[in-house]
């Protein structure tokens, strides 16, 4: 590509070369704009460490930097593999149903292609969604906007369930190992990351609204309570104390 910049060598620094290549990258972004969307073209980079959903071209992208561990090992157990790749893998895939990614169609299209009723159900089911997070309070005089949440949230969600209908088919299926993979997945298990949540919260509680957007949506997961030794009988008071507070929003 014709980017230019002035190396280590002749006095240049890291920055600048960031700079000068981000300014390359915004020039062809514009130089793009109002063409027809290039859905050969990948638009990620497989050397960072991240997986996303494209809605554009209707694809997921799973970078190989982000299949290394500890979200994927060769010797990892089913219960393992699930609970980083598979959620991962599921959560992306489940973005094409999100309220952004509905959107658009199985091509990338952005046109509505539901029918008015299965499209009046699905908005009815965000917005619900939305309230059951507007209802959270992360910090302290804060609350969560469940309209802007509602998107991982639902991703979330699907992947979980996802996963946990795959495991329903294996025998001897360890949810505790499974939920406690999950957990330290999404940083509480880990030293380093409780550290960086604990700052992060005091900065901003941008780690304390994803995980109470993660862990919102899971609470109520009957195979977590039996992996955290619930009976079924606490677990059906606590469903009927969850179904009123839902009632009541």
């Amino acid at each position: 590509e014709d980017v230019s910049y002035v190396s280590k060598e002749d006095g240049g620094s890291l920055w600048e070369a960031y700079r000068a290549i981000k300014k390359h990258e915004h020039e062809i972004t514009v130089a793009e704009a109002g063409k027809l969307y290039d859905r050969t073209v990948w638009d990620v980079l497989p050397f960072e460490g991240n997986c996303n959903y494209a809605p554009g071209s209707n694809a997921i992208y799973i970078n190989a930097a982000f299949a290394k561990a500890p979200n994927y090992r060769p010797d990892m157990s089913d219960e393992e593999l699930y609970a980083y790749m598979g959620c991962a893998i599921a959560h992306e895939i489940s973005h094409a149903f999100d309220a952004n990614g509905a959107k658009y169609d199985k091509d990338g299209n952005f046109i509505n292609w539901w029918t008015d009723e299965d499209y009046a159900a699905f908005n009815a089911k965000n917005e619900k969604l939305a309230a059951y997070f507007n209802a959270m309070h992360p910090w302290e005089g804060q609350d969560l906007n469940g309209e802007a949440v509602i998107g991982e949230a639902c991703a979330d969600m699907a992947a979980l369930k996802c996963m946990l209908r795959i495991a329903a088919g294996k025998p001897d299926f360890d949810y505790d190992r499974f939920f406690r993979a999950f957990a330290d997945r999404t940083g509480f298990l880990r030293d380093h990351r409780r550290r960086q949540y604990v700052s992060c919260t005091r900065r901003q509680g941008c780690d304390l609204v994803k995980n109470s957007i993660i862990f919102g949506g899971i609470n109520n997961e009957k195979n977590l309570m039996h992996a955290a030794g619930c009976s079924d009988a606490g677990i059906s008071r606590f469903h009927r104390f969850c179904g009123r507070i839902r009632r009541s929003l």
